[in-house]
């Protein structure tokens, strides 16, 4: 009985371990590596990415464009023709 609950124990712990090392990153995305705070040389393209779950960290990078509006400026009296 105590052999069940061990084997289910470490069936969930490697499950978990397993689900967190799995990351997507989206088409319009790129993932950053860090292992240990240090920047891993290779960028992480669209698709699955595998991390090792206790010791990479993965961050997404949005490649995005993005539009800010721009309010207008008024024109100085320096400025106009004479």
């Amino acid at each position: 009985m105590v052999a069940a609950y061990f084997a289910l124990a470490i069936t969930a712990v490697a499950f978990m371990l397993i689900a967190s090392s799995v990351r997507v990153i989206n088409q319009y995305e790129r993932g950053v590596v860090y292992r240990f705070g240090r920047v891993r040389p290779a960028i992480r393209g669209p698709g699955l990415a595998v991390i090792a779950p206790v010791i990479d960290r993965l961050q997404k990078v949005d490649m995005q464009i993005l539009t800010m509006p721009v309010p207008p400026r008024m024109a100085s009296p320096a400025t106009t023709s004479r």
